[in-house]
């Protein structure tokens, strides 16, 4: 009877240990957790902030909330292309240049499926499309971009894809996403740059979220990479908010925020002049690249709306209030200033009203899918050709 008694918490602990071999033997088949390599595919610029890494080539998450994945490739240049690239434009060949921030640089879809690529495959061999987007920025960075890189590429045609929802934000801070960036000010109606060189942070955000300096900072590491059980627990426990606020609480989770220590922190609180910042700044993109030699086209990419077939709540009203706001403006703005205009909006809400998803539907990515990225690709083009942009000598 002793014997069996003493048994007992031996036999406990190997059920538990045989039940958590179990499931961790069920994830690894049926549900497996990935590390990517390449994590990151931006490096540090003085100038932009953030740029490019050439030569990234592999997967990455989504997000953070799901064990979904895109393989994404960057080319020589840092541009997101399948083919490498020079600055020197062969002969005979006319180039168009995209820019712009996560949208058309392609989050959430494969090298194949992004906007660039289907133009390519719609220009044919006479037309180079060049992708200069970079995840993250706004308007300010893509006029930095443009003059400190894009024009090394001689482009024909510029074709900024302008997402104002986040776009004015960014540009009002020194700081976004947790990083610092340059930004401008509007001084007597003059665009003055600001945050130059732009503070580096690379080995305060090593010590801080790469490299855990505490035992159990590194035991949650190594579980994180070489387990499966780990992290579908984790992400499943900390989606509930008062269990992740009792994480943080008592030490076993970390609240991670984008403070940087020792690096100022500037805010432009007031909203008009940060409309007054992005009309300069998107003019001054437009005189860039017509100064260049290069036409300049301006593409207005609205929030996601919920499918038809959603029910009509205030969010979503509140969304398409939100698009029709400001394809308003932006339709009063281009034309006052005499700016090519491209509106995305009625043709995406067209079928989004048909219900067919021209974004990712997960609320935790809000970007276009494949078919939102041809149906933008197919309006540019459409577009192009309609002005006789894609003709030498127009």
């Amino acid at each position: 009877m002793a014997c069996a008694l003493a048994l007992r918490p031996l036999i406990s602990i190997c059920s538990v240990v045989f039940t958590l071999l179990l499931l961790e033997l069920s994830l690894a088949l049926f549900r497996p957790h990935k590390i990517t390599t390449h994590p990151y595919h931006e490096q540090y610029h003085p100038v932009m902030g953030w740029l490019n890494k050439p030569l990234v080539d592999g997967e990455i998450r989504v997000s953070k909330h799901a064990n979904e994945f895109f393989h994404r490739r960057h080319n020589n240049q840092g541009l997101r292309m399948q083919k490498d690239t020079a600055y020197e434009k062969p002969a005979g060949i006319r180039r168009i240049l995209l820019i712009g921030d996560s949208f058309f640089w392609g989050y959430g879809v494969n090298d194949k499926e992004v906007i660039s690529e289907v133009l390519q495959n719609k220009f044919g061999k006479g037309v180079e499309a060049l992708n200069g987007s970079v995840t993250g920025y706004g308007t300010d960075q893509e006029l930095l971009w443009l003059t400190e890189e894009g024009l090394k590429y001689k482009p024909d045609i510029v074709v900024l894809g302008f997402f104002p929802y986040n776009d004015i934000e960014e540009i009002a801070a020194s700081i976004i996403y947790g990083y610092p960036k340059p930004f401008f000010n509007l001084e007597g109606g003059r665009l003055m740059l600001k945050n130059v060189p732009v503070p580096d942070t690379r080995e305060t955000r090593r010590k801080g979220f790469e490299e855990p300096t505490t035992l159990w900072g590194r035991l949650k590491k190594f579980l994180r990479h070489n387990t499966h059980i780990y992290p579908f627990a984790a992400s499943r426990l900390n989606s509930n908010k008062t269990l992740r606020q009792f994480f943080i609480d008592t030490g076993i989770a970390e609240e991670y925020t984008w403070d940087l220590p020792g690096v100022a922190f500037y805010k432009l609180s007031d909203k008009e002049k940060a409309m007054d910042l992005s009309d300069a700044l998107l003019l001054e993109l437009r005189k860039v690249s017509e100064g260049a030699g290069a036409k300049f086209l301006l593409v207005f990419i609205p929030r996601k709306e919920s499918l038809a077939k959603s029910s009509g709540d205030n969010v979503t009203r509140g969304v398409r209030e939100w698009n029709d706001n400001a394809r308003r403006y932006l339709k009063d703005f281009t034309s006052e200033h005499k700016l090519a205009f491209i509106d995305l909006l009625p043709v995406l809400r067209s079928y989004n009203e048909r219900g067919v998803a021209l974004y990712h539907v997960k609320d935790y990515d809000n970007h276009w899918n494949a078919e939102g990225h041809r149906i933008a690709a197919e309006e540019i083009f459409n577009s192009l050709k309609q002005r006789g942009w894609l003709l030498a000598g127009e």
